[in-house]
């Protein structure tokens, strides 16, 4: 593993149990140069964007965003609409999906997704 992946994993770890994750703390517990972590925390926060610097010398993780589930949506013949979103199926009458599509639509002007 490279010092950057340990530093990112010591952030984690530090910050789960409750203690602060502070560049020394780090150095201590990853018995490794001061300049190395400078170095990983440098990177972690400007060039991987996977910490925040909530005080001088003090990192977290930034919450890791879940990935997008597959969405689809099949008229049934006999009059329902299943709407499947991940594992999540919605058997909907074609009033509410017409409001979902409705309320959605805002959704999808309003953030250009």
């Amino acid at each position: 593993m490279s010092i950057k992946s340990d530093v990112y994993q010591m952030v984690c770890e530090l910050h789960e149990a409750g203690r602060l994750p502070h560049r020394e703390v780090i150095k201590n517990e990853l018995n490794i140069s001061q300049a190395s972590v400078d170095g990983a925390l440098k990177d972690l926060l400007n060039v991987d964007c996977m910490i925040d610097r909530i005080a001088l010398g003090t990192y977290i993780p930034k919450p890791q965003k879940q990935p997008d589930r597959a969405i689809s949506v099949s008229p049934v013949t006999s009059g329902p609409i299943k709407c499947e979103v991940g594992d999540v199926v919605l058997d909907l009458t074609w009033s509410e999906a017409r409001l979902l599509g409705y309320l959605l639509s805002g959704f999808g002007t309003g953030f250009g997704r």
